[in-house]
């Protein structure tokens, strides 16, 4: 049995089944060319062997774009001793192939996305540092004027040590100022 059609995406379902257990079917694909040989009973070289005979039932889909032809046909060659009958199923154009992600379209895309978390790792880092910087901006201003801070401290820390009406410093824990007379309070 042979049956021949017109493949429009490069995919071909097919299925058979033998009535006969014992009976194997050989399914071979052609193309045109290869199918005149055929008709012509020459020689098959180069035919593609689809099923080998070992079984009376089988299916599958086939990828023929390799072959550069749009019309196939396919051969069902009963292997067994005995007649059987066979069941088969083939489809030539109405098999749903999984569309193909354009690869451009996939690397923009993943260019894209790439740029987007750079960008936002770029800004966190930048608000970080420039956190960072200000802390190190302020604790080196109080390291360049130490003196002066020091001074601050120490006025705050021993309020004691100058004179709360005249505001003179008293030096070796003073009981009285030597400028206005007043008894020095600790």
């Amino acid at each position: 049995m042979d049956i021949g059609g017109y493949v429009e995406n490069n995919l071909i379902q097919w299925s058979f089944e033998c009535s006969e257990t014992d009976v194997g079917i050989e399914l071979w694909l052609l193309t045109l060319g290869e199918y005149i040989n055929y008709t012509n009973n020459q020689p098959h070289y180069g035919w593609l062997i689809i099923s080998d005979g070992t079984k009376h039932q089988d299916s599958g889909i086939r990828d023929t774009s390799f072959l550069n032809v749009s019309i196939i046909f396919l051969i069902f060659t009963n292997r067994g001793l005995i007649p059987a009958t066979l069941t088969f199923n083939v489809n030539f154009t109405s098999i749903y192939q999984e569309p193909i992600l354009n690869p451009p379209f996939f690397n923009l895309i993943t260019f894209l996305i790439i740029i987007f978390t750079v960008s936002i790792i770029i800004v966190i880092y930048f608000f970080k540092t420039h956190k960072r910087a200000k802390k190190a901006k302020l604790i080196t201003q109080l390291i360049e004027k130490p003196t002066e801070r020091k001074e601050d401290i120490e006025n705050i820390i021993n309020f004691s040590t100058y004179c709360s009406f005249c505001s003179k410093k008293i030096v070796n824990d003073e009981k009285i100022c030597s400028q206005c007379g007043s008894k020095i309070k600790k």
